[in-house]
């Protein structure tokens, strides 16, 4: 991983957690299949919204709970732009929505 510092998070209104890392390269990761058990992070959205960058490089919630970001970076689905809050649906993981805008494409050109 060429740089494990965090430019910023934003985690949308599904539990989506959106990084971009200070070399310009951004992930997407769905927390509630990332995160085991009962944490509070899958349980309460409002929660999991408190996440906020620690040290530069780890990704933090107020009980402890942290991400370490190389994972992020290895295995998080690459994005190519870093969603605005107002820009996201209510619901719906992010491969939930970009299905569903295929699907959609796919309907109108038959």
């Amino acid at each position: 991983m060429p740089n494990q510092n965090i430019k910023k998070i934003f985690v949308g209104n599904d539990f989506d957690l959106y990084v971009e890392f200070a070399d310009g390269e951004m992930r997407f990761v769905d927390l509630q299949i990332w995160i085991d058990g009962k944490s509070r992070i899958k349980q309460d959205i409002d929660f999991c919204k408190k996440a906020f960058i620690e040290h530069e490089s780890i990704i933090s919630w107020p009980t402890g709970i942290s991400i370490d970001p190389e994972i992020i970076y290895d295995e998080g689905e690459k994005i190519n732009t870093f969603p605005k809050e107002n820009e996201l649906p209510a619901t719906g993981s992010y491969r939930q929505k970009v299905k569903a805008a295929l699907e959609k494409l796919v309907r109108l050109k038959k």
